[in-house]
């Protein structure tokens, strides 16, 4: 039980670059496959599609919940709201990168399908910073979490949804900033 209040804040989204699709030079014959870029995947028709910082400040919220009970938890973009912690930080990168492989429509394309060569990659990673202040503004914790996964998908087996990278992600940065998290809240 930790007697004070809590307010996270959105993460400042530093990221740049921009989403580039080159899927369909996969139907080009001879090439074997056609890659999108996502520097900014929630974009993209297929991934998330709520804008990160907001996401990762729910995701946060919500397992600060159930691994403390503090007075007041809250999520909030204001910086004149007083807490007794304050949660905040960078995303500097979350950026995936979605391979769609055809075989250069070959003969081998179906039969490399069929004995479970894969049909899509999506890879991705991140780099986030965390920082947790008091009310005078001074840092208590700052750490830097850096992670990447990939997932394969084929056509007649392993057939899993092309954003469980997303997932699997988040989950492994909440689990070690929940481990770490310890150090600040239960003095």
């Amino acid at each position: 039980m930790v007697k004070k209040n809590l307010k996270i804040g959105f993460l400042n989204d530093l990221r740049s670059g921009e989403n580039t699709d080159y899927s369909l030079l996969a139907l080009v014959p001879f090439v074997i496959s056609g890659e999108i870029k996502l520097d900014f995947p929630e974009s993209d028709r297929i991934s998330m599609g709520t804008p990160l910082k907001y996401h990762f400040s729910d995701i946060m919220k919500r397992e600060l919940e159930n691994k403390y009970s503090f007075n007041k938890l809250y999520i909030s973009e204001l910086n004149t709201l007083n807490a007794d912690y304050v949660i905040d930080g960078n995303l500097n990168k979350y950026s995936c990168a979605r391979n769609l492989y055809f075989y250069g429509l070959s003969v081998f394309g179906p039969l490399l399908w069929y004995l479970a060569a894969p049909a899509f990659i999506t890879s991705c990673e991140f780099d986030i910073e965390v920082n947790i202040r008091n009310e005078k503004n001074d840092i208590l914790f700052t750490k830097r979490y850096v992670d990447k996964e990939e997932v394969w998908s084929g056509l007649y087996y392993n057939l899993v949804t092309l954003n469980k990278v997303h997932s699997i992600l988040i989950k492994r940065f909440m689990q070690h900033l929940l481990q770490d998290t310890e150090i600040v809240f239960k003095k």
